[in-house]
């Protein structure tokens, strides 16, 4: 339609500007007419007619090219657009194929997401324990100003297991937990994770002990330094807190069997790899 308006608007422009040329060189032609009567110069009056009729005539016919290519426009026949059956099916086939995709793999992303949600909330409670004993907060349900710390135990003593963890303060600084006297609360993991194993070490970023020999980890926090405090407790020996070491870390596990390790230095840092 808008090719068909664009032929209109050209063809009116030319009937008016012939027109206006014809006009135009009427006029001229009168003038130059009474000119060369006036001189008696008759030869060239023939040859301006002539060069007008030239120019009507090319006109003339570019109205007509116009006016052609209008009927032809008017009366080819229009593609109708659409799909075929084989383009129809070719498209529910890529549409079921990528939703399948994306229903199997949604189980497997919300389960990493879950494991490293898991991950982070142990490490943000260590966290939350050297920022207590940096400032030497006051447990409002212990009412002490304390130590405070983080207990895993493997083994389940202590009415503690793999599936939780222990926020506390050590108020006899004893430098382990005291169970019933010291909770401040306990942590519950998801049940899809555990925590798989825990390890001690005397030398930075090398574990020594793990849980065949270790029956649990403690992480204690002293003010006024963010600087951790690291004991563990040895299987068989009566819960008693052996150490500090230089560095420990907790090993948390998914269903899967992939691992993520929390790892805590002597200095205060907390990182996950």
């Amino acid at each position: 339609m808008e090719f068909n308006n664009i032929l209109k608007f050209l063809n009116r422009l030319f009937r008016v500007y012939l027109t206006k040329v014809k006009r135009e060189y009427s006029f001229t032609l009168m003038n130059i007419g009474v000119s060369l009567r006036s001189k008696r110069e008759f030869t060239l009056t023939p040859f301006v007619a002539f060069l007008y009729t030239k120019i009507k005539i090319s006109f003339y016919n570019i109205q007509n090219t116009i006016k052609d290519i209008q009927k032809s426009y008017a009366t080819t026949p229009r593609k109708v657009s659409g799909f075929t059956i084989a383009e129809l099916l070719a498209v529910i086939f890529v549409s079921a194929l990528v939703s399948t995709t994306v229903l199997v793999n949604f189980g497997a992303f919300t389960s990493n997401t879950e494991f490293e949600n898991q991950t982070l909330n142990i490490a943000l409670t260590i966290r939350d324990a050297q920022s207590y004993g940096a400032s030497s907060l006051i447990s409002t349900s212990i009412n002490t100003k304390s130590t405070y710390g983080v207990y895993f135990n493997i083994n389940g003593l202590s009415g503690n297991g793999k599936n939780s963890f222990v926020l506390f303060a050590d108020k006899n600084t004893n430098n382990k937990y005291d169970a019933g006297t010291e909770e401040i609360k306990t942590i519950e993991v998801n049940k899809d994770f555990k925590i798989k194993d825990v390890c001690v070490g005397t030398i930075p970023n090398i574990c020594e002990s793990s849980d065949s020999f270790v029956n649990g980890i403690v992480f204690l926090f002293k003010s006024p330094n963010p600087d951790a405090h690291i004991y563990w407790i040895p299987i068989n020996f009566n819960n008693n807190s052996q150490g500090p070491v230089v560095n420990g870390r907790i090993i948390i596990s998914n269903p899967k069997g992939k691992e993520k390790i929390i790892n805590v230095t002597d200095t205060g840092q907390i990182y996950i790899n």
